[in-house]
């Protein structure tokens, strides 16, 4: 799995002059190995088989912030496709303008589908936030306007 400028994919054929890669969109497409080597690549899977990754949230100020971040974690946990070890976490990384910002990370297998498994926390995320009244706010902003306008 390699991330070449922003285009995420899974290397499928090495040739003297090109790479057959694959796309999470399933479109194969043709690189001249000099936009490899040219360019900053990631290689997400050098030696292992499992990456990192994170969801993160805003919830509102009002939060029970122990809550939050054991939600979180139990979330990632019960997510299939996360692994067990290393272990899920989650940070309490900032306040922000209008809400607690807090991350999950956790490690998968599945690189190449791995927005299926964000996506699904994001969801699953939403319904417990809801079950234990922990609300995710909108941006709020003051608008002060002039009697002359």
């Amino acid at each position: 799995m390699i991330d070449i400028n922003g285009l995420v994919c899974e290397v499928r054929e090495i040739n003297l002059r090109t790479t057959l890669v694959l796309t999470r969109d399933d479109k194969f497409i043709l690189l001249p190995n000099t936009l490899l080597t040219k360019n900053e690549l990631i290689n997400w899977t050098h030696s292992i088989s499992s990456s990192r990754f994170e969801v993160s949230v805003g919830v509102d100020y009002s939060s029970d912030i122990d809550l939050v971040m054991k939600v979180m974690k139990e979330v990632c946990e019960q997510q299939e496709g996360v692994l067990n070890v290393p272990a899920p976490f989650v940070r309490f990384n900032d306040f922000g303008d209008s809400s607690l910002l807090f991350t999950v990370y956790f490690w998968c297998e599945n690189v190449f589908r791995v927005e299926n498994i964000k996506s699904q926390i994001r969801h699953d995320l939403f319904y417990k936030f809801r079950q234990h009244n922990i609300s995710i706010p909108f941006p709020q902003r003051v608008v002060h306007m002039s009697p002359n306008s």
